[in-house]
């Protein structure tokens, strides 16, 4: 990852357009599901799509993961897109986790290492959602005003109705590219983190808290180490 910090993120309306690229690239438009939620005096139609389960690891039958895209849509506008993961393991044997999970990307390579630093892994029920909130993305002409978050509680439900956890991470998508050491991340960041507190989320401890991990209490959340 690039660390220049000269550089500056890419506009909201450049992140919005690559998220709607994305939803093309996922066959967004076969087989999408709806429901409709209210957003104060508006009402939202979420479009979304689930894959089916899919194995990481062919030699391991134990992790599958499966995935959604929402398309979020206000009076026949899109307003935003949302991104996520399910995770699923029938073993309690966290270094396989870690290995399957690595052997897709480095990115879920974290959110296992999240996961089994945090909760004990080996006392997780088997096939139980381990939810993951990839990524939302704004139509920066419908910013502010709430939208998406009003969104995200149905869409996350509709996806995965009873999740054993429910994990992200609060990292501004503009700093992909360039990185947390160029101008305005911490700013970007901290205003980030207070969305999804809003949102119901809290701050992981210690120093995966201070990367910007959170997490939603859910019926089915073990307790933190």
């Amino acid at each position: 990852m690039t660390t220049n910090s000269g550089e500056t993120p890419p506009s909201q309306a450049a992140l919005f357009a690559d998220a709607l690229n994305r939803l093309e690239q996922q066959n967004f438009r076969r087989l999408v599901h709806e429901i409709v939620a209210p957003a104060g005096t508006d009402q939202l139609t979420i479009r979304y799509t689930k894959s089916r389960s899919l194995l990481l690891e062919p030699d391991f039958a134990s992790v599958t993961m499966r995935t959604s895209a929402a398309e979020i849509v206000v009076n026949g506008q899109t307003c935003g897109a949302m991104f996520a993961s399910v995770l699923r393991s029938d073993g309690d044997d966290q270094d396989v986790f870690h290995d399957v999970c690595d052997g897709d990307s480095e990115y879920l390579l974290d959110v296992a290492r999240i996961i089994t630093r945090n909760w004990n892994f080996e006392d997780f029920p088997r096939r139980r959602d381990m939810l993951i909130l990839d990524r939302i993305v704004v139509n920066p002409e419908y910013e502010r005003r709430g939208l998406m978050r009003s969104a995200l509680a149905p869409f996350l439900e509709a996806f995965s109705p009873n999740p054993l956890l429910s994990i992200l991470r609060a990292f501004p998508l503009g700093y992909e590219r360039i990185g947390q050491h160029a101008r305005g991340f911490t700013a970007a960041a901290t205003g980030l983190v207070g969305y999804y507190e809003k949102a119901g989320y809290q701050l992981l401890p210690d120093q995966d808290g201070a990367a910007g991990w959170m997490h939603r209490p859910t019926a089915h959340t073990r307790p933190l180490r």
